[in-house]
């Protein structure tokens, strides 16, 4: 999703509802900050249970940034 796209969806919703990301082992957290951008290495796991994408400065994950294309993003 874009910053675009995300923008459009939000733009239907009532501005005064709250915005809460998952907790580390269950229940919910204020979103604090959406201004970090990451480099994002797409399409690294295969595994159900992760995440497709991987941040690109984990050098375990991405060790050849060539292999992969990379976007830029925000993680929320």
């Amino acid at each position: 999703m874009t910053v675009k796209e995300l923008i459009d969806k939000l733009s239907q919703l009532d501005p005064n509802l709250q915005i809460f990301i998952n907790g580390y082992e269950g229940g919910y957290k204020d979103v604090k900050d959406i201004s970090n951008i990451e480099e994002i290495a797409l399409n690294v796991h295969e595994f159900e249970w992760m995440g497709p994408h991987e941040l690109v400065k984990n050098k375990y994950y991405v060790k050849d940034k060539s292999e992969y294309e990379i976007v830029k993003g925000i993680i929320i």
